[in-house]
């Protein structure tokens, strides 16, 4: 497992069945020892050597994306995405409550405890958002 070719989540998901299994197992005297706890003595499962680099976008192609908004689907949430810093499910969770086109900022965000309810100013907002009125549902339609 510790060569799998799947993901962090997936790992700890596994290891986290094998704990389950083995305490079962243990508590129905099923087996004499909890092999789980010692699976990955040799190494965390999770941990990865390889990480990939990320590649910021470039001036030339942030001017593309910005000539593109309008014709291509979908521009204007990557522009918010680059200038934000947000992923793209708290942008996609973003209520339309959290927006505040006069004062060009939007509050959200996810994960950690310096990204939770963060206020980030976005002075082109009004230029990025649509302005029509949210009539879907109580969340935005960016």
């Amino acid at each position: 497992m510790l060569n799998a070719d799947v993901g962090d989540a997936t790992k700890l998901r596994i290891k986290s069945l094998f704990n389950m299994l083995f305490k079962y197992a243990l508590t129905h005297d099923i087996v004499g020892k909890d092999y789980a706890a010692v699976m990955f003595a040799n190494g965390n499962p999770v941990k990865r050597d390889n990480k990939s680099d990320k590649v910021p976008f470039t001036v030339d192609e942030i001017h593309l994306l910005w000539e593109s908004k309008g014709t291509v689907p979908f521009v204007d949430m990557v522009l918010i995405e680059i200038y934000s810093g947000w992923r793209p499910q708290e942008l996609a969770i973003l209520k339309a409550a959290d927006i505040d086109l006069e004062a060009g900022t939007m509050k959200g965000g996810l994960k950690t405890a310096a990204g939770k309810n963060r206020i980030c100013p976005y002075p082109l907002i009004n230029k990025t958002v649509n302005r029509k009125p949210f009539t879907r549902s109580h969340y935005s339609a960016v």
